[in-house]
């Protein structure tokens, strides 16, 4: 009964901490995002400030994603790394970020939307 009793402490403990994982990295996202919901050129030229430390994602510059087929290249790399079953590693607040990052990446706010018409 007692072994019991300290397996259900346990799991209660994880399941506060991973609910506080959750609780920073959604304020950071958050954070990140707000402002540039439909700006995939923004969301990208940023996208170093909310990734994990180790992730390998290297800062683009805003005037690398002028055209849009580098957006597109950039766009699709950043899904590739951000994505919840390309994350891994022990890195919980990685794998919440990758989650986050790759869902406001996707929400509306596709690299369809930075094609600039073609004038006739």
């Amino acid at each position: 009964m007692a072994r019991l009793r300290e397996a259900n402490a346990a799991a209660a403990r994880e399941d506060d901490e991973k609910l506080a994982l959750v609780d920073k990295v959604d304020a950071r996202i958050a954070a990140w995002r707000d402002g540039k919901t439909e700006n995939l050129r923004a969301l990208l030229g940023s996208l170093d400030q909310v990734l994990w430390h180790d992730s390998g994602w290297t800062k683009v510059n805003m005037a690398d994603l002028v055209v849009a087929s580098r957006v597109k290249v950039v766009y699709m790399k950043a899904i590739a790394k951000t994505h919840p079953d390309k994350v891994s590693g022990g890195d919980r607040e990685g794998e919440g970020e990758g989650w986050y990052c790759e869902d406001a990446d996707n929400d509306g706010c596709s690299w369809h939307k930075t094609r600039v018409p073609r004038s006739n």
